[in-house]
């Protein structure tokens, strides 16, 4: 089973992969919003947008601290393939959820992307 899913998600383009993994943040985020101490802004720009194609997804949802981690390093990889074809919305969205990522790892929140 886990094949199939790893064979499905191939099939998948660039841009869908980085949405899948945006999305995966942002349902963590969201779902647990009145737990966590602090939630990024890129957040509640994300939710209160419609014109960003994202599917709130609980079975891709993380549940942990590390899996979020986890999901935000993977999108940092698929942005750059996704870059050119992603609208500047997203872009700006995906990137500051990158910047984040890095930030609450203990480093700058500069971005290279």
């Amino acid at each position: 089973m886990i094949a199939n899913t790893n064979s499905m998600s191939d099939n998948k383009s660039s841009e869908e992969k980085a949405r899948e993994s945006f999305s995966s943040i942002l349902s963590y985020y969201l779902h647990n919003r009145e737990s966590l101490e602090r939630i990024p802004s890129w957040v509640t720009e994300s939710s209160e947008s419609g014109s960003i194609p994202i599917a709130l997804s609980p079975s891709l949802m993380p549940t942990s601290d590390e899996q979020v981690e986890a999901e935000k390093q993977k999108l940092k990889e698929r942005v750059y393939d996704a870059l050119p074809k992603l609208s500047e919305r997203e872009r700006q969205l995906m990137t500051q959820a990158v910047i984040v990522a890095r930030s609450s790892g203990g480093r700058t929140g500069s971005s290279d992307i």
